[in-house]
């Protein structure tokens, strides 16, 4: 059941349709996540949150850096997860492929099975042709010898009868 699952397009589709859903939403966040790296890392000195231009002091810049690390580490981990799917979209991509090849091994089988059988019907219909030939063969040449002897008959009795006459 799991192989016609798997061999239908719509559990594909679903599939294919809900990792697009994951991607458009990861890409968001990650460009998210890229311009505020970006605004902290060029505007370190501004007052991002607010739009000013007033100078930040060392405890602000001390929580903006804190927060590009973290956010650093998030960005490692939105990476990290983005390699596993991709692992998992390989795997799948690899169940598909064995479950599609089993399908047409399986179907080759059977195909094979159908030609062996077909095979067989033609060596014994060739077979029974043959017989029936031989038979008829047979039946001609019993015929032939047949007519042969009523001939010599024939011509035994009107030789006899000939000489008969002449005697």
């Amino acid at each position: 059941m799991v192989d016609d699952l798997l061999a239908s397009g719509i559990f594909k589709a679903f599939l294919i349709e809900d990792w697009k859903k994951k991607e458009e939403g990861q890409e968001r966040e990650r460009e998210r996540e890229e311009e505020t790296l970006f605004s902290l890392f060029f505007f370190g000195v501004e007052d991002i949150s607010r739009g000013t231009n007033r100078v930040l002091s060392d405890h602000q810049m001390l929580v903006h850096i804190k927060r590009a690390h973290h956010l650093e580490a998030e960005v490692e981990k939105v990476q990290e997860d983005l390699r596993a799917e991709g692992v998992l979209r390989k795997e799948f991509v690899s169940v598909e492929l064995k479950a599609a090849l089993a399908l047409e091994e399986k179907r080759k089988k059977e195909a094979e099975i159908k030609v062996a059988k077909f095979e067989a019907r033609m060596a014994k219909s060739i077979l029974e042709v043959m017989i029936q030939t031989v038979k008829e063969f047979k039946a001609s040449f019993k015929i032939r010898n047949l007519n042969v002897e009523f001939e010599q008959q024939t011509f035994i009795e009107g030789f006899k009868l000939c000489e008969g006459r002449v005697a």
